[in-house]
């Protein structure tokens, strides 16, 4: 049997998780079988059946197209993953058949990380969420909470690090945590593997200081966490510095905007995360996360959020372009954003809202590599 691995998401980097799960299952059914995984490219020969991995629902026009080029290939079409989970009636009227939510079978398989390189292994200890926020699909897809069993199976000896993909990993109980602790000291000591990063980020509100002890001995690469509403003000200065004084070094903080908030209270999140690298003596990295409905067919992500324009929030794009080609605000001192985002939240949506907004920021950004060139050439 021949089977192709098609993953159809437009920019994501990170390894298909559900189709390689998938990949194990399958061999684990048929002793004679080929796979190949097709990754930001399309099947160019016959296969009896071809997978295919859908990511999020604005890039569902893509996911259809790479579906119609493969059922060139094949009578044998099966769809799965967020989109098709989230909307699959659109998938269906393809004639191809849709898997919704976790595949039953494949969910308690170890990925085939022989069709990947083995820089980073991905391991689930729980699934779903005890939360129901507005802006996320992981109710719809996952269901409730629920811990797994893993262990050092679950992960590529020859990987550097791991990422856990658990969607709030301080739901468990300090016990389970250490828990937890054990098996991954038992796999630093028997593979490669000697960092972590818990990639979905730790919900600030139920970190304490029994956690982040436990926390802190998992070798973090770095710790994110996520500051998405007004909510969370409070908690997320907290957790941060339960975590800078245990040692940790580096943070990344995905901020959500263009949902229910409003700019004035998105510039202070963003800004209230550089204070705090300022303020604590850690590199603290804001990532802005711009909300895009998930149950919508729209492949120019046009939304815009209730509180938000649309000249605000492309006035706001362009700012971000122009002083990180990463996407993500990491100036090292308050007054460094501030030149970029304006000094307070009155002078921000007015930068946002400026007419000529992506000229003035080009001009910054070349004042400012200017300056540096400059201190450069001084400093020899």
């Amino acid at each position: 049997m021949r089977v192709a691995l098609v993953d159809a998401s437009i920019k994501s980097d990170r390894y298909p998780l559900g189709l390689l799960r998938l990949s194990t299952m399958l061999k684990t059914e048929y002793r004679e079988i080929k796979i190949d995984l097709y990754r930001k490219s399309i099947p160019n020969k016959p296969y009896d059946k071809i997978l295919v991995s859908t990511l999020f629902t604005y890039e569902i026009a893509h996911a259809i197209s790479i579906i119609k080029k493969c059922k060139q290939f094949s009578k044998s079409i099966f769809v799965g993953g967020i989109s098709a989970s989230l909307m699959p009636n659109i998938f269906r009227m393809l004639g191809v058949q849709v898997e919704i939510g976790l595949h039953k079978n494949a969910e308690f398989c170890t990925p085939d990380y022989t069709l990947v390189d083995n820089d980073y292994s991905i391991v689930h200890t729980s699934r779903g969420c005890v939360r129901k926020c507005g802006f996320c699909a992981v109710p719809k897809i996952e269901g409730k909470y629920v811990d797994k069993n893993w262990g050092i199976d679950d992960v590529n000896r020859e990987s550097k690090k791991i990422y856990f993909y658990d969607n709030n990993y301080t739901v468990k109980t300090p016990q389970k945590m250490v828990k937890d602790l054990k098996i991954l000291e038992d796999i630093f000591k028997r593979t490669n593997i000697k960092r972590t990063v818990f990639d979905q980020a730790i919900d600030c509100r139920l970190v304490t200081e029994d956690k982040a002890d436990i926390l802190t001995r998992m070798n973090l690469d770095i710790c994110c966490f996520a500051f998405d509403g007004m909510h969370e003000d409070g908690h997320i200065q907290k957790a941060v510095k339960i975590m800078a004084d245990r040692g940790e070094k580096k943070f990344y903080i995905y901020c959500l905007y263009n949902f229910e908030d409003t700019p004035k209270d998105f510039y202070f999140r963003i800004k209230e995360c550089i204070r705090m690298g300022e303020e604590l003596g850690v590199s603290v990295t804001a990532y802005p996360m711009r909300y895009q409905p998930v149950m919508t067919f729209d492949k120019t992500r046009s939304y815009v959020g209730k509180y938000w324009t649309k000249k605000e929030k492309k006035g706001f794009m362009h700012i971000l372009e122009n002083q990180s080609i990463f996407g993500q605000i990491s100036q090292s001192t308050v007054k460094d954003f501030e030149y970029w985002f304006g000094k307070d939240e009155k002078e921000f949506l007015k930068l946002i809202s400026y007419d000529n907004i992506s000229i003035y920021s080009k001009r910054k950004k070349a004042f400012k590599k200017s300056c540096v060139t400059t201190k450069k050439t001084i400093d020899r």
